[in-house]
């Protein structure tokens, strides 16, 4: 807990240095778009186009990331297409977004978040906190993956007891995760329609121009 705790609270400083400066709020924005587009290039190049060449007659299967909800059978068909060179390059993907991307996405999204409610005027409250929620379901997620792809066997139609609980593990983690996201970027807009309205109310009221 205290570990937890510590980590939570070096975030939370890393984000307020962050956004204390116009240029390092600019240089974590670079490195966020960065790190997306490297994960995607990846994606692309080391799962998605040797699976394809691997099997041309399906079509291409969403990798569950991606996806809101999946079962244990999206999951087996997935893995089937993958093969086993293709799933130990799945497997890399999922560390790569587990130690790179998670770490990046969060305290980027949480800047935000905290830029607009400044904006606001208000002090910032928890909830600017709520892409690290995502972050931690994400990472449960990565984990059940590379778990289920790790173990996978590809000559059994079922799976063990403990390959199928991963899976519903990784399968609810991904619920919550794209809830928390889609969460935060209600926020986000939300919020910065406000800041938008405020700023016209602004422009317009008379007792707030110079004369």
């Amino acid at each position: 807990m205290a570990v937890g705790t510590s980590i939570m609270e070096n975030a939370a400083d890393f984000v307020e240095y962050v956004s204390r400066s116009t240029f390092r709020i600019g240089a974590l924005a670079a490195v966020q778009v960065a790190v997306f587009v490297f994960v995607q290039v990846f994606l692309a190049t080391a799962v998605y186009r040797p699976a394809v060449e691997r099997d041309p007659s399906t079509m291409i299967l969403a990798i569950p990331d991606a996806r809101y909800g999946y079962g244990t059978q999206d999951l087996f068909e997935l893995y089937m297409w993958m093969g086993p060179a293709v799933r130990r390059w799945y497997i890399y993907f999922e560390l790569v977004d587990l130690f790179v991307f998670i770490p990046t996405y969060a305290p980027f999204l949480t800047l935000l978040l905290l830029l607009v409610h400044r904006r606001l005027g208000r002090h910032e409250p928890l909830i600017i906190y709520l892409p690290f929620v995502a972050a931690i379901f994400d990472a449960f997620e990565n984990a059940a993956h590379i778990y289920t792809a790790h173990t996978f066997e590809s000559l059994e139609s079922v799976q063990k007891e403990t390959w199928i609980l991963a899976a519903h593990v990784g399968s609810i983690s991904n619920i919550f995760k794209w809830g928390a996201i889609g969460a935060v970027f209600v926020l986000l807009c939300w919020n910065f329609g406000k800041t938008t309205i405020h700023a016209g109310l602004d422009n317009t009221d008379p007792s707030k121009k110079s004369d």
